[in-house]
């Protein structure tokens, strides 16, 4: 599934940074380099998230619906734990360091992995954000994080998995 192969890119990653694109997310071009700059300022930070543009393809043709641009990372969670969608939470908008305490993703969680992977890097690494819009976040019907019944199954087993701080 997709967390075992994003695990097996973080495992096998060489660089000083890693960064994940969703199959159906865009990167805009500077992303990379707007992130690297950022972390090199910040070296206290062990990642990065950045705004995104939400946008829908209508006959093959991107169109742009919306923007998230906010860096109350509380309220990004917030939204998570509310089902109000992934809050903002996004894997395509995350660029972290490759750091010799990694964290993976929770390959018993299919609907909720990106939710559990980023409290979980909270609870260990701060986390900055870039303001800027860095990503085209396509929105479909097929998405994981919008098939409510699935996520509530997962979401007592992901409450009772993790120690949080806050």
């Amino acid at each position: 599934g997709v967390s075992s192969a994003r695990n097996t890119g973080i495992k096998n990653a060489r660089g000083k940074y890693i960064s994940l694109l969703d199959q159906d997310d865009m990167w805009f071009p500077n992303k990379l380099l707007l992130q690297v700059t950022f972390m090199e300022e910040n070296q206290h930070l062990g990642g990065v998230l950045c705004g995104f543009s939400l946008s829908r393809f209508v006959n093959g043709i991107q169109k742009p619906i919306g923007n998230v641009l906010t860096n109350d990372l509380d309220r990004l969670t917030s939204g998570w734990l509310s089902f109000r969608g992934n809050g903002g939470l996004i894997c395509s908008t995350m660029l972290f360091r490759n750091s010799e305490l990694p964290i993976y993703f929770d390959s018993t969680f299919s609907h909720v992995s990106d939710l559990d992977f980023f409290l979980r890097f909270q609870s260990v690494y701060e986390l900055g954000y870039l303001e800027e819009i860095l990503v085209y976040y396509n929105q479909h019907r097929n998405q994981m994080h919008t098939l409510s019944s699935e996520l509530l199954k997962e979401y007592p087993l992901l409450i009772g998995s993790l120690e949080l701080r806050k």
